[in-house]
């Protein structure tokens, strides 16, 4: 064991002691009327071309389950004078993408029935001429309707529920955004598995943008967009922890050609190796960092192994699909015998199982592990023993203020 002191002459220090999990989401599924009332600021007051975007995943479907609603009313069953922008409703899980022109009369497009249980990617759009709906990257419904998009600021934005009438959504949901132009399908596959950055080609464009990241206790949802459209919880609203197949990076696969993602060293390598197309594709995605410290309780791991990566990959399937995998650890820290690190897999965030899978093949020297002929998808990580400590096994830490700083003290038992 290494005992170590240091005083830090800085005015803030920032420290991250754990490794960080695919982030939180809000659950709806309880019974009421549940829902996210995000008020009608002037920054979703969208009039022309507009994108709405959500994960969601019902658990249960009744005759109305509204994903979102920019809709006016006063709860009660009636509706108070004109009052439709827009919304994406499920009738019996089929899905409903709606623009009023006139705030009376919303002109519908219905797309095909959605699963429960699992997570779909759900978009309107319209780009002032055509209704499109999306799901999972795919065109899910289209119509012609050509117009401006009726506002109201007496329309709030309510995210799971409409505002006259009680049509919860029952399920959970996640990363609602909202765009004042119309998103190319491109551009919504490239960023649908990964968290909005400034790096985004419609970063400009972004209205609303709820990460619904909060954790248990918070009675309101942070506008991440920057428009102070922050949300207010009604009822019975549960922060769990996200199951939804999104990270920090991510991409959508459906050709043939090697998809890499991940920081340098740290990347997943993904090679569909069956006939893919808009129904049989993947969704890859990455969270944590190859140097943030690896988990080591909580968790429940596969004989020799006492320790997991702090980086995550995952991969969701959509149809079916067979691919090639390849884990590139070689920027991973504290790596002392490749030849012992394990290729481990867990349901989903969720999870606190994990299991080692069987490897096609490895290279210790380049730091890569393969699996060929993949058919089964979940999240991945490195397993680690006592002999790699990936990359530093942390047993004490204190911070102590003195006159000319902080003094941090720590133990570790390797690095």
């Amino acid at each position: 064991m290494k005992i170590k002191r240091m005083i830090l002459l800085l005015s803030l220090v920032g420290i991250q002691l754990f490794a960080q999990g695919g982030g939180n989401l809000i659950d709806l599924s309880s019974s009421g009327d549940n829902y996210i009332n995000c008020g009608s600021p002037a920054s979703l007051e969208i009039s022309s071309t507009i994108t709405v975007e959500a994960w969601i995943f019902p658990t249960q479907f009744d005759g109305a389950n509204e994903v979102y609603a920019k809709v006016g009313g006063n709860k009660s069953g009636n509706p108070t004078g004109s009052n439709f922008s827009h919304s994406i409703e499920l009738r019996g899980g089929r899905p409903y993408y709606r623009i009023s022109h006139n705030g009376t009369v919303f002109i519908d497009v219905a797309g095909n029935t959605l699963s429960l249980n699992t997570w779909s990617h759900i978009v309107l759009m319209f780009d002032g001429s055509y209704i499109y709906g999306y799901v999972n990257g795919k065109l899910d419904a289209s119509s012609f309707s050509s117009g401006v998009i009726y506002t109201s600021t007496s329309n709030p934005f309510l995210i799971g529920d409409y505002m006259y009438s009680n049509w919860p959504f029952k399920g959970k949901i996640d990363e609602v955004r909202v765009w004042n132009t119309a998103l190319s399908q491109s551009t919504l596959r490239d960023w649908m598995h990964k968290e909005v950055t400034s790096s985004h080609p419609n970063y400009s464009n972004l209205k609303g943008y709820w990460k619904l990241n909060e954790t248990s206790g918070a009675t309101t949802a942070a506008d991440a967009s920057g428009n102070s459209a922050t949300g207010t919880l009604v009822n019975t609203c549960t922060w769990t922890t996200s199951t939804a197949p999104i990270g920090s990076e991510g991409a959508f696969v459906n050709t043939t050609s090697q998809t890499n993602i991940g920081p340098s060293g740290g990347q997943l390598k993904t090679t569909i190796t069956s006939t893919p197309d808009n129904s049989n594709n993947l969704g890859v995605y990455q969270f944590g960092s190859v140097s943030g410290q690896p988990v080591t309780g909580g968790e429940t791991f596969p004989g020799g192994i006492d320790k997991r990566s702090n980086i995550v990959w995952g991969i969701a399937e959509r149809g079916s699909v067979t691919a090639s995998l390849v884990f590139d650890y070689s920027n991973v820290g504290g790596i002392g015998d490749p030849s012992t690190i394990k290729l481990m897999k867990r349901t989903d965030a969720s999870s606190t199982t994990w299991t080692e899978v069987t490897l096609s093949s490895r290279d210790d020297v380049n730091k890569t592990l393969t699996v060929t002929g993949a058919t089964e998808f979940s999240e991945f990580a490195l397993g680690a023993g006592a002999d790699n400590s990936l990359p530093v096994t942390l047993t004490d830490f204190s911070a102590k203020v003195v006159s000319n700083g902080v003094t941090l003290t720590w133990s570790t038992e390797s690095e």
